[in-house]
């Protein structure tokens, strides 16, 4: 069997001395199929990102619109608040401005 063996490696060596660009047309075949891999799996992943999902439409659920009543009185609950705090706002403004008045009559008077 060792005989065997040198023998398919002495014909081996043979035939790469006789075809020097034997390896290297191997690895630009290897290289090129890699490309061409590379190019389709680009191709088929765009179209694949291209395609739009159809969605089924689905109605909220109860806790969905449960969150979403919730959300609408707190933000009209605070459109309240920043309304009542307006008027308060105005009304001290009000009272300080007597209050100012008040205290200049007081001083022009001797």
């Amino acid at each position: 069997m060792p005989n065997r063996l040198n023998w398919v490696y002495a014909i081996r060596c043979l035939q790469v001395q006789a075809e020097p660009h034997f390896f290297e047309d191997a690895i630009m075949m290897t290289f090129s199929k890699s490309i061409a891999a590379i190019v389709v799996a680009g191709l088929l992943g765009g179209g694949l990102a291209g395609c739009k999902k159809n969605e089924p439409i689905v109605e909220k659920g109860p806790a969905e619109q449960a969150g979403q009543k919730i959300d609408q009185a707190a933000s009209k609950a605070g459109e309240e608040i920043n309304k009542a705090a307006s008027a308060v706002g105005k009304e001290i403004e009000k009272a300080g401005e007597k209050i100012q008045d008040a205290a200049k009559e007081a001083q022009q008077k001797p």
